[in-house]
């Protein structure tokens, strides 16, 4: 039987607001996606049912905060039409520039559902029921005696990831789990 082939998109941003008389916009990028997002020479925007691309002419900042130029949009109108649309870049596009290492999470985050947590301060186990992105990290929603907890998933907890186990490896600060 053959592949499925539905491309799969991957939020990378945000735009803000538009900037300037010639089009310019304010995007804020995800940290996570800056290397691919800055490598990239298009975005899509979710509109009308379907992702419509959007060319790069220009793109500078530094940080999360960026200011764009996309082709054909010259002007306020167009580009405030823009405003608090979502930007994003196919799966495959971001994979081929971020490579994934044992330490790293995967570009797709929901991918980790169902992983387990193995906390090596405490030694708990859980499971990942739920995986949310905040603006600056992302959080694994897990139960613990019934109670639910948000665990950081930040690169300097983590030791290590195994996906052919499903496990991540991470020292948890001291109470995290106690109220």
């Amino acid at each position: 039987m053959e592949k499925n082939h539905i491309k799969e998109y991957l939020a990378i941003g945000q735009v803000r607001k538009s900037h300037g008389l010639e089009g310019v916009i304010k995007i804020v990028i995800y940290p996570r996606m800056k290397e691919a997002a800055l490598e990239a020479d298009h975005y899509f925007i979710h509109t009308q049912g379907q992702k419509l691309p959007l060319f790069i002419e220009w793109i500078e900042g530094e940080g999360e905060d960026y200011q764009v130029k996309f082709e054909d949009i010259d002007d306020p109108q167009s580009a405030s039409q823009l405003s608090s649309k979502e930007l994003f870049m196919s799966k495959q596009e971001i994979m081929d520039v971020i490579k994934p290492t044992s330490m790293q999470l995967p570009v797709d985050h929901t991918d980790l559902k169902d992983y387990e947590i193995h906390d090596l301060t405490t030694g708990i186990r859980v499971i990942i029921e739920e995986v949310i992105e905040m603006p600056s990290q992302l959080m694994a929603q897990v139960s613990v005696n019934r109670r639910p907890y948000l665990i950081p998933l930040v690169p300097t907890l983590i030791e290590r990831i195994d996906d052919a186990s499903k496990k991540i490896d991470i020292h948890l600060p001291h109470g995290i789990f106690e109220l």
